[in-house]
């Protein structure tokens, strides 16, 4: 089967070479973020119990915040998304257009939409939070994607384009592909 962006790859055959390179650059540097995190822990950790200023204390705060996030973000990639969005490059992947854009809110901040192509109306398929693109400021209006996995709610996408990839969790969908919604 050949698409615009030329042959797709057919079930039992893993993606592209470009997808799959993509997946390992990210899971390479997301393997930091776990031991990353422990040590920003506990380097809050002893701030906060071994100096007295407020100065420290906020460092210290900031510090075991952040590196929770960090600890939270990697685990979350490492042993859930990633794993899942290697198998999504397993099934024949579908043409669907991509829109994304920045908000300005702190929750949140991207949104990242796909529906068919040639339609703009309607919002077929949206991700959530969880959300990896290959470039840091990835914009797009209506971009033809080639999208591995099947885009319903609760699944891990790979959206693929000569302009970028995204990776990431449908949080609702309209979208009805050959295996049903």
């Amino acid at each position: 089967m050949n698409s615009a962006f030329g042959p797709v790859a057919t079930t039992g055959i893993e993606g592209t070479s470009e997808e799959s390179a993509f997946l390992g650059r990210t899971e390479q540097r997301l393997r930091y973020y776990v031991p990353g995190g422990l040590v920003l822990t506990v380097a809050g950790v002893m701030l906060l119990a071994s100096l007295p200023s407020h100065t420290a204390h906020l460092l210290g705060a900031i510090a075991v915040l952040l590196g929770l996030c960090f600890i939270w973000s990697g685990v979350q990639w490492t042993m859930w998304v990633l794993p899942r969005a290697h198998r999504a490059l397993m099934v024949a992947p579908v043409d669907l257009s991509l829109d994304r854009w920045c908000l300005p809110r702190r929750y949140k901040s991207w949104e990242t939409r796909l529906h068919p192509v040639g339609s703009s109306e309607g919002e077929g398929a949206r991700f959530g939070r969880s959300q990896l693109p290959s470039r840091r400021y990835m914009k797009a209006k209506n971009l033809p994607v080639r999208v591995y996995g099947e885009p319903k709610r609760g699944a891990v996408v790979v959206a693929s384009s000569p302009d970028g990839m995204i990776v990431g969790v449908i949080s609702r969908s309209s979208l009805a592909t050959g295996s049903g919604s």
